[in-house]
């Protein structure tokens, strides 16, 4: 499924999170970002992993985002698209399939030159 064009929540819309610690979580700078997957949060705005890691049981698999697209930074704001081959692999730290199955189905289907 290509990106679904949603905005990206907005870090004072995350529930478990803080606008702080995402930019923490994914290196987030002036110019630059880790790649932020839609999948990654659940549909009630919680980072997904950080939530998992609090409380295995606080997240399941149909609190899922199903959407693989990426989130896009422009001077507008930010939507979710299609993936890129430059986009950065999930890890544990920030996609919940990754923590709990170690794996994610949804990273990268572009062939990402920075994992597998």
């Amino acid at each position: 499924m290509p990106g679904c064009k949603a905005g990206q929540p907005k870090g004072k819309e995350l529930k478990n999170v803080s606008e702080a610690e995402f930019k923490k979580i994914y290196n987030a700078g002036m110019i630059s970002c880790d790649t932020v997957y839609h999948h990654q949060f659940t549909k009630d705005l919680r980072h997904a992993a950080t939530a998992y890691k609090a409380d295995p049981n606080s997240v399941t698999d149909e609190d899922m985002e199903t959407c693989d697209g990426v989130f896009y930074f422009s001077p507008f704001g930010s939507a979710c698209g299609d993936q890129r081959a430059s986009n950065n692999t999930c890890d544990a730290d920030r996609c919940y399939f990754f923590a709990k199955y170690g794996k994610c189905d949804l990273t990268n289907k572009a062939g990402s030159k920075y994992g597998s």
